[in-house]
């Protein structure tokens, strides 16, 4: 009977920290949708420092170094792309315009009931057309930014909503999305200047 109290504790708890993720969710989301423009910066200098110590991490593996090195190295791998992710931003700014227009993607690819086939087809494109969105980010540097932010900043308040409501419905997710993506657009049109 103890194993079956200690299975029902842990369920408690995990269900308890999924409904706190995804209100953190929800939170980052409604920074990115109403803030986005004005935390690019930030969150590229955190996705170069993740994608630099993951850099550091493959290095240490490959190298097979051990003692603080294995430690040092990716960290300060980390430390060098966020810098560099921070001074040289557009450069950023592409691989976030295409990273986040292939997460959105994704998300709307899973909730699509196709034969895998077709789903690694629209990934595919999905991916290639994130390079697109990279490149305009570039070129139309605020606007783009505006509304990447705006796009993905909808649709994680959307997908937390959902989950803590445990509604399942793309409906839903839609017509979320519909309020706040345009309020966000709006509100980093109205708050930031050129």
């Amino acid at each position: 009977m103890d194993y079956l109290s200690g299975i029902n504790q842990f369920t408690q708890v995990a269900a308890q920290l999924s409904v706190l993720l995804l209100i953190v969710r929800v939170a980052f989301g409604a920074l990115n949708c109403f803030m986005g423009y004005r935390m690019l910066k930030f969150w590229i200098s955190v996705c170069g420092f993740f994608l630099g110590t993951g850099i550091g991490m493959t290095a240490v593996y490959v190298l097979q170094l051990s003692g603080n090195v294995k430690w040092i190295l990716p960290l300060a791998a980390g430390g060098i792309t966020a810098v560099l992710g921070y001074e040289v931003y557009l450069v950023g700014a592409f691989f976030l315009g295409w990273v986040l227009t292939t997460y959105g993607i994704l998300m709307v690819v899973r909730q699509l009931d196709i034969e895998p086939k077709m789903e690694i087809l629209l990934l595919a494109a999905g991916t290639l057309f994130g390079v697109l969105v990279g490149i305009l980010v570039v070129k139309y540097a605020r606007p783009c930014i505006i509304w990447l932010m705006a796009v993905s900043g909808g649709m994680s308040i959307a997908t937390g909503v959902c989950g803590i409501l445990q509604k399942d419905s793309g409906i839903l997710m839609l017509l979320i999305m519909a309020v706040c993506v345009p309020a966000g657009v709006l509100f980093q049109f109205k708050t930031t200047h050129k």
